[in-house]
């Protein structure tokens, strides 16, 4: 992965939305144990919502690095 990094200069879809996806999964698992831990059903079910969105960009990333693998 690193060295096909490097081949690519221009940032694509699947870069873009890899980092942000990563980003957000660091901030969705300190949101998660604050949440686990308190357990409260408001902050679960915002929780959920997160998770939803968070793993909806991840997947996103992961569709277009498969579709962009398919094209070369």
């Amino acid at each position: 992965m690193f060295q096909i990094a490097h081949q690519v200069l221009a940032l694509s879809l699947h870069t873009l939305t890899g980092v942000l996806a990563l980003v957000l999964m660091i901030v969705h698992a300190l949101w998660a144990t604050v949440t686990v831990l308190r357990n409260r059903p408001k902050e679960l079910a915002r929780f959920h919502r997160y998770s939803l969105v968070v793993w909806g960009i991840w997947l996103i990333a992961f569709f277009s690095g498969m579709v962009a693998g398919m094209v070369r």
